[in-house]
């Protein structure tokens, strides 16, 4: 009954290293048609990177992303760090922008001259390269491409200092409902700040800080796990009873992204992922009044807590 439901909220706090990698080098090259590619060995794995490097890509040179192919993730391109610790994006994207500038200074040298301007006076946005003092003389990006003459354009460069940090941190409140007779945890709703610098995709952001909190979630209440001691060895016969929250297992999520520019790119892979559990134990600690002390807080847990004291 509504008597045996107890609610609380808890809080979490969680701080990440990250940063990024300067051994991260990029490729890109500028063709005489105007198409323009952006490689580099990184992997894409589900976060992001290929889109990252598309848009920057485009952003640094002023032109449409149509015009940008991203390649990535094969042993053959620049090298890059690997995807870990949350610090490709930290790495990558900071590269791109590095390289980028190294490009438009060999175009924009060819601009200067056609255009009879300097090349430190050259902006390109939306397609047109045009100076900042007479916004008259402009030239399209496609034009400004064929004035190569055959010849594209090929810049490799790395990381730059200034363009990434680390460091960053979280909290997120848990509000949770317990049934002191079944034992049984229901989150209702998570809130969760997240600070990782500048926001890139806002988009991949949120999508990424929601499946921290899912998987922050599973975690606590469903992924159980034994562990030989003496090897280290995982002897759980099979992965049948390893559940991830589903769809209707889910809170309210409410994101909030403390946007902080200045500190630059910094990765936000894992950081998302630290307060959740805890967030969600001091919810239950808040509810029942007593401790649940290993995890998952499976509901023979959570009784067996409430036989040692609480509500």
């Amino acid at each position: 009954g509504a008597g045996n439901k107890k609610r609380g909220v808890g809080v979490g706090v969680g701080r990440w290293g990250g940063g990024g990698a300067r051994s991260t080098k990029v490729t890109v090259e500028v063709f005489p048609d105007g198409l323009v590619t952006a490689t580099t060995g990184s992997q894409d794995l589900g976060t992001g990177v290929r889109t990252m490097i598309h848009q920057i890509t485009a952003d640094a040179l002023g032109i449409p992303m149509k015009l940008v192919t991203p390649r990535v993730g094969r042993s053959t391109y620049p090298f890059s760090t690997a995807s870990g610790g949350s610090i490709t994006t930290g790495s990558v994207t900071p590269a791109v922008v590095n390289t980028c500038d190294g490009v438009r200074r060999q175009l924009y040298e060819k601009v200067a001259a056609a255009l009879g301007v300097s090349a430190d006076d050259l902006v390109g946005e939306n397609g047109v390269i045009s100076a900042r003092s007479d916004s008259g003389k402009s030239i399209k990006w496609k034009e400004a491409c064929a004035l190569l003459q055959g010849q594209p354009i090929s810049v490799t460069d790395g990381w730059a200092e200034g363009l990434s940090s680390s460091g960053v941190a979280g909290v997120q409140l848990i509000e949770v409902e317990v049934d002191t007779e079944t034992g049984r945890i229901k989150p209702i709703k998570v809130v969760a700040v997240q600070d990782f610098g500048l926001c890139i995709n806002r988009l991949t952001s949120l999508s990424q800080i929601n499946g921290a909190i899912i998987m922050g979630l599973s975690w606590a209440l469903n992924e159980d796990r034994t562990m030989d001691p003496g090897t280290g060895t995982m002897v759980n016969p099979n992965m049948e009873n390893y559940k991830l929250a589903g769809t209707m297992e889910m809170p309210e999520f409410d994101i909030v992204i403390d946007e902080q520019p200045e500190r630059g790119v910094i990765g936000l892979g894992e950081p998302p992922r630290v307060p959740t559990a805890g967030a969600l134990a001091n919810a239950v600690y808040n509810a029942i009044g007593a401790r649940v002390p290993r995890m998952p807080m499976t509901p023979d847990v959570v009784l067996e807590a409430l036989k040692k004291g609480g509500a």
